[in-house]
């Protein structure tokens, strides 16, 4: 069971979705500014440990970590 809410992951998302749409790098760079300030506040009201948690939670959704392991350490 996820630790976040379905309004909170869908709220990211729009977010992060909202900077790839912006043209500008300083408008697109500002709103994903306000999608880490989001994370940021999400893990501490949630009790997210890390940021690898943290993306296993948005699995169904986005993908904070550009770069995951292809295979075990």
């Amino acid at each position: 069971m996820s630790k976040l809410p379905d309004d909170f992951k869908r709220g990211l998302d729009d977010k992060i979705k909202r900077g790839y749409g912006i043209e500008d790098e300083q408008g697109a760079a500002d709103a994903w500014l306000e999608a880490w300030e989001m994370v940021k506040a999400g893990m501490d009201e949630y009790g997210i440990k890390n940021i690898e948690e943290f993306d296993r939670e948005l699995k169904d959704i986005s993908v904070l970590c550009n770069s995951r392991p292809t295979h075990p350490a």
